[in-house]
């Protein structure tokens, strides 16, 4: 599990990397300044074992963000996995003679800020300025903290990226946090990737700004075993990551978190299946599952999301080519274009959001169609009446 994380100095890289990987989606925020690069789903395939500087990079792929030019503005947590979960987080891969801290695993969001052309401070989650973030852009702007402080100093003088973990009552996973908090779990330097503090270091500096730090101590002679029999023990907590000092990690979660967020009871219906996979928790059950199993759900998985891809890509083709075309002439486009005896009437509602807030790229327009699916999924009947939104996939037929 352990290789050197590769410097990226530009998109074009990161652009390389992923050429080819549909599972993979770079979002475009001119208005803003900047475009994201991060994962959609997650197959055995997507994230493969290191053995070049581009599987390297696609590790990085979950939000890191890019100025318009190409330059890196911020890098968050590289790809990580769970105790079990793949060959390289096997017990016996786990090497705790090399110095190692465990820190507490939050439950929340993780976010990132960053600052803007005009000098404003925004937080991002994965995909950038989103619904998820809007609270956090309140929280810092009324807290007595100096958040802003530390940030300038960490990004603009060293070209680093804070990450943040945002635990809310109102944005509940399942741990309940009585009181908002943004804590501090690591700094990445935007090229090299390295975290530039150790646990230890990241308190001092706490410290110093009056800034929350994750909890951790440091490791002592338990075995990777005794960890496992401890954390799962554990109640009322996620877990804990064990962080190395070269900056590579592994998550262990305990029982208690396992059996509430990934049961069995979520694979027994079709309906919570496709929520799991749409809401990217699949690598939260697959530590207590079979092979088989973890196969079946993955085939499932990229099935959909291969085919919401290319659906939005395609709706979204049309109605930026009938705006340009049609001056945004809404009437014409629902004579010409989307009239039902020319287009299929499922699709019509999607047309015209696209249309309404035409980008130039299908992020956004995926986006919609993730959101109208997951609203959808209150019942069997529901799911069947969206099911050609993803490809007429039955789970039957895969499991």
């Amino acid at each position: 599990m352990f290789y050197d994380f590769p410097e990226i100095n530009n998109i074009k890289q990161v652009m390389e990397a992923i050429q080819g990987k549909d599972e993979f989606v770079v979002k475009i925020d001119e208005k803003n300044g900047y475009q994201i690069v991060n994962y959609v789903v997650s197959t055995r395939d997507t994230f493969p074992e290191i053995k070049d500087i581009n599987d390297a990079i696609l590790r990085e792929c979950r939000g890191i963000t890019f100025s318009l030019d190409g330059s890196v503005i911020s890098r968050k947590y590289h790809k990580f996995f769970n105790l079990g979960e793949r060959t390289e987080t096997n017990f016996n891969k786990i090497n705790l003679n090399i110095k190692h801290w465990f820190m507490e695993k939050l439950d929340g969001s993780m976010l990132t800020p960053i600052i803007l052309s005009n000098g404003d401070i925004r937080w991002c989650t994965k995909m950038g300025l989103t619904a998820v973030a809007e609270p956090v852009d309140l929280f810092v702007k009324n807290s007595d903290i100096p958040y802003n402080s530390f940030i300038c100093d960490q990004v603009s003088i060293y070209n680093r990226t804070p990450i943040f973990e945002w635990c809310s009552k109102k944005q509940r996973i399942i741990i309940d946090y009585p009181e908002d908090k943004l804590i501090l779990t690591a700094i990445r330097d935007n090229i090299t990737g390295k975290y530039v503090y150790n646990p230890d270091e990241l308190k001092e500096l706490g410290n110093f700004y009056n800034i929350p730090v994750v909890n951790s101590v440091a490791g002592g002679n338990l075995t990777i075993n005794e960890i496992q029999d401890y954390i799962r023990n554990l109640k009322d907590s996620e877990g804990i990551v064990i962080r190395f000092v070269n900056g590579h990690m592994v998550k262990v979660k305990s029982d208690w978190y396992v059996n509430l967020h990934r049961t069995m009871e979520k694979l027994l219906f079709e309906k919570d299946i496709i929520k799991l996979i749409l809401d990217e928790k699949l690598d939260d059950v697959k530590p207590v599952i079979d092979d088989k199993l973890i196969k079946n759900l993955d085939d499932f998985s990229n099935s959909i999301f291969s085919y919401i891809i290319s659906l939005s890509e395609k709706l979204w083709k049309i109605s930026y080519t009938s705006y340009k075309n049609l001056n945004g002439n809404k009437k014409r486009f629902a004579l010409e274009v989307v009239h039902p005896d020319l287009f299929n009437r499922n699709h019509s509602k999607f047309l015209f959001n696209s249309f309404d807030n035409i980008t130039e790229d299908s992020s956004l327009l995926y986006n919609h169609l993730i959101e109208y699916i997951k609203n959808n999924l209150t019942s069997q009947t529901k799911v069947d009446q969206i099911r050609y939104l993803i490809g007429n996939n039955k789970w039957d037929d895969w499991k």
